[in-house]
């Protein structure tokens, strides 16, 4: 069972890298349609200003418990947000909170003694305003993919898009339950964890092969190592018995592909940002995609430390 300390950390990365996260796939949605369907980019601006809502409280509660890893793997901001915010808002005349970035680039590092009981209390409430976020998102997502389906709206985000948004914010639904019920993560749980992450990591890389210009050779090549190689991976997670040895195994192999794919799309954010390189989609869902693999990471480093 998890203790005062361990609940308001894992609480904390988790919310504060989900509900970022969470807000920059509903501006991906406000985007995406028409102005004779506003009402959809209207809801989806509306769920993105209550994740900000909820981002900006949620700041107020980590002095003295970041830890250092969090800031080193660029969990919850990248080096490359703030600019991705501002080149998103050059380009699609939105305006984009950007003080909530500087404030997490700006976050102390730090963990602290005895939590006070006030601060628990807060965090449990986040955690279920949170909770209800992720289940307005999901249903909304999956009315947006009924009507696409059936041709009844249209939107420059495809079906699977969304599906893939879905996923994640569901995974996160998951992770934020098995905290607030105070359970530690088991060999079960991390690997399942571990399995479901390198699928979201195939799929990131799918979604970029697709959103890159095309006359980009040298990165698509790049891009189909990875597809090339995750299924293999993914398939080991699925069919090999769940033993020690398989387990770090794995997660090795997951450690070094994903830290291949980070410094990919680091590269890439980097030519992005310097307009040397060129996506179908704002700047700000590249970043996304960057800080998901950074989640990861981290992670899996976490397995790793405590021999999952």
């Amino acid at each position: 069972m998890l203790n005062d300390n361990e609940f308001i950390i894992q609480s904390l990365n988790s919310n504060l890298f989900f509900l970022r996260t969470t807000r920059f796939y509903c501006l991906n949605i406000e985007l995406s349609f028409f102005k004779n369907n506003m009402e959809y980019s209207n809801r989806a601006k509306e769920l993105g200003r209550r994740c900000e809502e909820l981002g900006r409280k949620i700041i107020d509660y980590t002095y003295g418990y970041i830890p250092e890893a969090a800031k080193k793997y660029q969990i919850y901001v990248t080096d490359y947000s703030l600019r991705s915010e501002l080149l998103t808002e050059k380009l699609f005349d939105v305006d984009i909170d950007t003080g909530i970035t500087e404030e997490q680039l700006n976050l102390k590092v730090g963990v602290s003694g005895v939590a006070p009981e006030s601060l628990i209390n807060n965090i449990i409430d986040a955690n279920n305003e949170a909770l209800e976020i992720t289940v307005d998102f999901l249903s909304f997502a999956e009315e947006i993919i009924n009507l696409l389906i059936t041709n009844e709206l249209f939107s420059y985000s495809y079906p699977e898009l969304y599906n893939f948004m879905m996923r994640d914010v569901k995974q996160f639904q998951d992770d934020l339950t098995r905290i607030m019920e105070r359970l530690r993560p088991d060999p079960v749980f991390s690997a399942n964890s571990e399995f479901t992450y390198n699928t979201i990591m195939l799929e990131i890389v799918l979604f970029l092969r697709g959103f890159i210009d095309i006359s980009e050779v040298k990165y698509l090549n790049d891009l189909n190592y990875f597809i090339l190689s995750y299924p293999s991976l993914i398939r080991d997670y699925q069919t090999l018995p769940l033993t020690p040895e398989n387990q770090k195994e794995l997660t090795e192999r997951s450690i070094a592909i994903t830290e291949r794919l980070r410094n990919l799309i680091a590269e890439m954010l980097e030519r992005l940002l310097n307009a040397e390189l060129y996506f179908i989609v704002e700047a700000t869902m590249i970043d996304n995609f960057y800080t998901n693999v950074n989640y990861f990471y981290y992670l899996l480093k976490e397995n790793e430390s405590i021999g999952f």
